[in-house]
């Protein structure tokens, strides 16, 4: 297959979309455009060359953008510096220290962060307020893959290799802001709906303008273009996709689909929230270790408090803010729950979550409080958390909560994170005698421990993860 290259530069102003006829839709969180280079595969390009119209539609003025390609593995960030004509032609839009957004994408081919840290330190060379962006496309060669499998395994991909590989980034860079698109996920969701009978007059692979694929490598039909632009322009410039008018022409709601992948990558994988360390007042946990082995057996007792005049650290949210949990909370409720060992992972985590119909407001405007309550644990182990004038306290007991059975511990955290405001962050060593009270059987936190500082991180899941599967698929991808 020959190589092809373009080289795009569009000035786009509102003149045009008057043009085009086009009504400026929903306001974006940021009106002016970035001066935007990409450079990508096949996988990538369709999406950065709808930007001209959607910012134009959406009322966003003087975005400007050069768009370099090149073919399958050739597209990586390194093929592309190991390229004399395509780094020739990045480089002379670099120089020009105007790039304010540099996109590229991710080819397995060249699985380390080499490549785009060579034009990392580029770019910030002439800028060093550059933005960047990763994005994450989609499994090649849809057909080998049954429809459970395929969304399966670029979801678990996504959550623990992707997350860990933007995050290794971020570390090399921490003053950078780098974020990821996972546009990919606009052909998970497609398939999605293809499998559930949901597509009607949509194939999955065919004519570009009736299916999601048009061959068998799984290059994008007008369909998946369209879905995964709108979860650009969200990604890019924060245009509200549930007023963003634009009759697209298809019979399902793909301003809500892009919507909804935005909202659940924000809530799980945007910028990281603060976060609030507190006293561990109490922190006790207690487990089967009898053989059957009975799990509906274990037990969480949790408290923070202030103690001795020192506070307890805990600032209970507005009512009606981002960290209100209620339904009526600005992020639209509910809390996250995460327990694990000081120094694990995602793996080693349990991630519970409290839905906000469990939730309700106590105290006043001037003293807020919440109480969960979930007597008969309809929601999972959590009966019980009451958080009021400076005082945490969780309870629950069930096959839910963290199993003993690794231990020692060693020392245990708790986060708890309100709707998407801040999240609480506790930690306790065991007391001695371990032996005793860091067993398979429980774990007796001491009592009164200070504020965490630092929270104990929760790492993503190592690269080594079974999940990580994807990321280290055969060189053919994105051909």
């Amino acid at each position: 297959m020959s190589i092809l290259t373009k080289v795009f530069r569009i000035s786009i102003l509102l003149s045009l979309a008057l043009t085009l006829g086009m009504v400026p839709g929903a306001g974006a969180s940021q009106a002016n455009g970035y001066h935007f280079l990409g450079m990508g595969h096949s996988f990538f390009r369709p999406f950065a060359e709808g930007m001209p119209e959607h910012t134009a539609r959406a009322g966003i003025t003087d975005h400007t953008q050069v768009v370099v390609f090149n073919g399958g593995s050739n597209g990586a960030p390194m093929a592309l510096w190991n390229d004399a004509s395509k780094r020739t032609q990045i480089q002379n839009a670099l120089d020009t220290g105007e790039v304010e957004l540099f996109g590229m994408t991710y080819e397995p081919t060249y699985p380390s962060t080499d490549g785009y840290e060579l034009w990392f330190d580029y770019a910030l060379d002439n800028n060093s307020e550059t933005i960047f962006f990763v994005g994450l496309p989609w499994l090649d060669f849809p057909a080998n893959y049954s429809d459970q499998d395929y969304i399966d395994i670029w979801m678990a991909a996504h959550a623990t290799s992707w997350q860990a590989f933007i995050g290794s980034l971020r570390d090399l860079y921490p003053d950078s802001e780098i974020f990821s698109i996972p546009y990919g996920r606009s052909a998970i969701e497609l398939r999605r709906l293809w499998a559930d009978g949901n597509l009607p007059g949509i194939n999955l692979t065919g004519d570009r303008s009736s299916s999601i694929f048009t061959d068998a490598k799984g290059h994008p039909g007008d369909i998946l273009r369209d879905l995964g632009r709108l979860v650009w322009i969200d990604a890019i410039y924060g245009v509200d996709l549930l007023n963003y008018s634009w009759n697209h022409g298809w019979s399902v709601d793909l301003q809500g689909i892009a919507h909804d992948i935005m909202e659940d990558y924000r809530n799980n994988y945007g910028p990281d929230p603060e976060i609030a360390p507190i006293r561990s007042t109490r922190f006790q946990m207690k487990d089967d270790d009898t053989a059957p082995i009975d799990p509906r057996k274990r037990r969480l007792s949790f408290r923070s408090s202030a103690y001795r005049g020192n506070a307890s650290g805990v600032v209970v949210p507005e009512f009606g803010s981002d960290g209100d949990p209620t339904s009526a909370g600005a992020s639209g409720g509910g809390a996250t729950l995460t327990i694990y060992p000081a120094g694990g992972d995602l793996s080693d985590a349990v991630e519970l979550d409290l839905a906000a119909d469990h939730w309700q407001r106590i105290g006043s405007d001037a003293r807020p409080g919440y109480r969960y309550k979930d007597a008969k644990l309809t929601e999972g182990p959590i009966k019980k958390v009451s958080l009021r004038n400076g005082t945490l306290s969780i309870s629950g007991n069930g096959a839910g909560l963290y199993s003993l059975a690794d231990a020692p511990q060693g020392e245990m955290a708790l986060r708890l994170r309100l709707g998407t405001g801040d999240v609480f962050c506790a930690a306790a060593e065991a007391r001695d005698p371990a032996i005793k009270n860091d067993s398979p059987s429980r774990f007796m936190g001491v009592g009164n421990a200070p504020q965490p500082n630092p929270c104990p991180p929760l790492n993503p899941a190592p690269y080594g993860s079974a999940s990580a599967a994807f990321l280290n698929a055969p060189p053919s991808l994105l051909d």
